[in-house]
């Protein structure tokens, strides 16, 4: 079982690439609640100048941190979002058991680093369980049981999240099957709608049209029938949406975004989970991954015609 050491909180690995306030702002935030903090930074390819002075401004950062971080990995060459995330996650194990993951861009508390580092040690020896999540996106009218604290999900998260080195260790093996899914699990899940918007998904990521490694990471939890502890309080707040964003470039939030971390969630005792909550999985899947066969094709088009799609938008935001 983990026993942090030096810290009461287990290891925080940061991910960061072009955005140097982010960067300052998290690792002070980090530091100053006495996070034991690794920091992998990715860089820009080469002739891109439009990412060339800030990717070097959060190389200073580390350098000027560096004597308060356990360690720093700064990329050789640019490796985008799927190698960068997995490379920089694969440096951390190599070096920890277990490991809280945030982005530069997302704000956490002691909460959430309580929360995490607890829940890590209660489900370490339940294979069932894939990773720790920080982020609900779920309305509380659509939980199943609303006044717990914690359920269990079908899906994975990114913002904010948590894992050990033996999940991690079975994601990078499964790269190789990948895309190949056998829609066994998760159980009471798979209408066909489901079925083509997954396989279209992961035969997308595959060939590269998604430069994402968190697809990766749902397939290998749904191949290794894992599930995520996600909290019925959302403790985690997204701050990089906009200008600079790899993937959130929209200035305009998404409405299910979650505004604020709910301060009154308390970290008293880990339940004993063993069923994920449909209920709340099925509200992930039509509002937040839009999975719908009219949601599925709005999306297509969307792609295809962009231009389009923002003229259409554009004369129902004036009508």
């Amino acid at each position: 079982m983990y026993a942090p050491e030096m810290s009461l909180f287990a290891p925080v690995l940061v991910t960061g690439f072009n955005r140097p306030e982010l960067l300052e702002a998290q690792l002070q935030s980090l530091l100053k609640m006495g996070c034991k903090v690794y920091l992998s930074l990715d860089v820009p390819k080469k002739g891109d100048l439009a990412n060339a002075e800030s990717s070097q401004k959060c190389i200073s950062i580390a350098d000027r941190f560096s004597a308060d971080l356990v360690g720093v990995r700064i990329s050789d060459e640019s490796l985008g979002c799927f190698r960068g995330v997995t490379e920089a996650i694969t440096w951390g194990f190599g070096q920890e058991k277990v490991l809280i993951i945030l982005e530069d861009d997302v704000r956490v508390n002691e909460t959430f680093l309580s929360y995490s580092t607890l829940t890590l040690a209660n489900f370490e020896s339940i294979k069932t369980v894939g990773s720790i999540a920080g982020t609900n996106f779920v309305p509380k009218a659509h939980l199943t049981l609303n006044n717990d604290p914690f359920r269990l999900s079908a899906f994975t998260s990114s913002w904010g999240w948590a894992t050990w080195s033996d999940r991690w260790s079975d994601y990078l093996q499964d790269l190789d099957t990948f895309p190949r899914q056998n829609f066994s699990f998760p159980t009471n899940f798979w209408s066909w709608t489901s079925k083509r918007y997954w396989n279209r998904v992961f035969e997308d990521t595959a060939k590269g049209k998604y430069d994402a490694w968190d697809y990766r990471w749902l397939y290998s939890n749904w191949k290794r029938r894992r599930l995520t502890v996600v909290p019925n309080s959302n403790l985690v707040i997204n701050v990089g949406f906009g200008e600079g964003a790899t993937h959130t470039q929209d200035a305009n939030l998404p409405w299910w975004l979650p505004r604020e971390i709910e301060n009154s969630f308390k970290v008293l005792m880990i339940p004993s989970l063993s069923v994920r909550d449909e209920r709340a999985d099925r509200w992930m899947e039509e509002n937040h991954y839009r999975t719908k066969m009219v949601q599925q094709l709005r999306g297509e088009f969307s792609s295809k015609f962009p231009r389009a799609t923002m003229a259409y938008r554009r004369v129902v935001g004036r009508a």
